[in-house]
């Protein structure tokens, strides 16, 4: 069975990529929903479909079980416990033991579907501490769990499949299966790809794609409020968003940011929403982003500075108090977080994230840059990963001192050659909230999908 994980809104694309495999492909396919009001929308009987209530209570006896299961998954999966899964929530971060109820109850219920039916494949996101959860049971069941995104490095986005770290293992994979698309082609794409990145391409295919107005996304959000167990949807989640607008507010009055002085030289960190999986998760040990910025502050010559900038969607999960935090740092300069990317990576010497593409972009203009994980472009090569912090300042010379005085020429083969293996190993597709970009849902870009979910599928369970 291939089985599709709701995540708010994107139940809409799984039904009709469900109903279409059902259909066109000999698949069995079912949908785990948290809201009945959802399963009573499918109409396509063929369609397995499974509820998950997070209110639910354990018996005694359950909780044993379940926790007698999860206690083997920590035993046997050296980056999982269920701590770390709750913590890198949103919402259940701040909950306590009543987050890890939900969990608890929500891993018994999921553990009990992968049980009773054959499931060979799960499609879900991995941001929240349910599907972390949910990946790390697939994983002590030998079952694959992906996590579709979009890649935008080409003229239209493209679909990629990834695990929990976000690495190239899958894209490899697809790719070794796909030998269709030489390294000139590639190297075209390259060239075209960090023009479109110097006119902030992302942006403007992120604004293409909306067409809903927020009056829309507002019914939708009361829709899960009142009809779904699920608490990415609740009133908490609600309160965390009033939360935010009020910080953001108070930072914006407080007139905190500074300007950019021409008389210095700069090294750019741009800073991760927390909690994310992508930070918590992907690099647990350089999570903490108050003491990487403090450590990069220590690391610079006496002519440098380092710019932080907030991420402009997560503008407000840090309260003032914490921003304060990293503009009284040593050499750092606070920058408002809505200060266009693109031109500030081209006038940086340096650009330093935990896990973000922005080093991707980097990479693309030239320009050195340190992460913190192995992710699916650390390999790079004027992409530097950092294990531990005592290699820092060795690293930032290296790239101020050395690195650009390096032939661009140098990289042109190794990006051809990564952009050789991303196109081969993506599908000419993309993904969406379908309430706020309805032309995902468009019949060509459905049937495309629905090849990209079953050809990933029958590649990886039979590698």
């Amino acid at each position: 069975m291939i089985l599709f994980f709701d995540n708010g809104a994107n139940y809409l694309i799984w039904q009709a990529l469900a109903s279409n495999l059902v259909t066109n492909y000999p698949e069995n396919v079912g949908i785990i929903y948290f809201s009945k009001q959802k399963m009573k929308k499918s109409s396509n009987s063929q369609i397995n479909k499974f509820y998950i209530d997070l209110d639910y209570s354990l018996s005694v006896a359950e909780r044993l079980e379940i926790k007698a299961f999860l206690d083997e998954c920590e035993r046997l999966i050296p980056d999982f416990t269920l701590s770390m899964c709750q913590n890198i929530d949103r919402i259940l971060c701040y909950k306590g033991d009543a987050g890890q109820e939900l969990l608890l109850s929500f891993a018994y219920q999921f553990n009990k579907i992968l049980k009773n039916h054959e499931v060979k494949i799960v499609f879900g996101e991995i941001t929240w501490g349910i599907e972390l959860v949910g990946y790390y049971i697939c994983q002590q069941r030998n079952i694959v769990y992906a996590n579709p995104l979009n890649i935008y490095a080409f003229d239209e986005p493209r679909l990629a499949f990834f695990d929990n770290r976000n690495s190239l293992n899958y894209i490899q994979l697809i790719a070794n299966h796909n030998t269709d698309i030489t390294i000139s082609l590639a190297r075209k794409i390259d060239e075209r790809l960090k023009s479109d990145i110097n006119n902030s391409y992302l942006a403007h295919k992120l604004r293409a794609l909306v067409s809903r107005s927020l009056v829309q996304r507002g019914l939708h959000f009361f829709e899960e409020l009142f009809t779904s167990s699920d608490y990415r949807y609740s009133l908490s989640f609600k309160r965390r968003m009033l939360a935010q607008l009020y910080n953001k507010k108070r930072i914006e009055f407080a007139s905190i940011f500074d300007s950019v002085d021409s008389n210095y030289k700069y090294v750019l960190f741009p800073l991760h929403i927390q909690p994310e999986a992508t930070p918590d998760v992907i690099s647990f040990e350089f999570s903490n982003q108050l003491e990487v910025a403090r450590q990069l502050s220590c690391s610079l010559p006496v002519n440098y500075k380092l710019i932080v900038k907030e991420h402009p969607n997560g503008f407000g999960c840090r309260n003032l108090t914490q921003l304060l935090k990293f503009k009284n740092l040593p050499n750092v300069v606070l920058i408002d977080p809505y200060l266009p990317m693109n031109n500030l990576i081209r006038n940086v010497d340096l650009v330093v994230s935990i896990t973000g593409t922005v080093a991707l972009e980097a990479s693309l203009n030239n320009i050195p840059s340190i992460i913190f994980s192995n992710i699916y472009f650390s390999q790079l090569p004027n992409i530097h990963r950092m294990t531990d912090f005592s290699q820092l300042k060795f690293i930032v010379k290296e790239c101020l001192y050395n690195e650009k005085a390096v032939c661009n020429e140098r990289y042109k083969d190794e990006h051809a050659k990564y952009f050789d293996i991303v196109w081969r190993g993506s599908f000419d597709c993309y993904i969406y909230h379908p309430i706020i970009a309805p032309k995902v849902l468009d019949a060509d870009n459905i049937e495309r999908l629905t090849r990209a979910f079953y050809s990933f599928s029958e590649i990886v369970n039979f590698k």
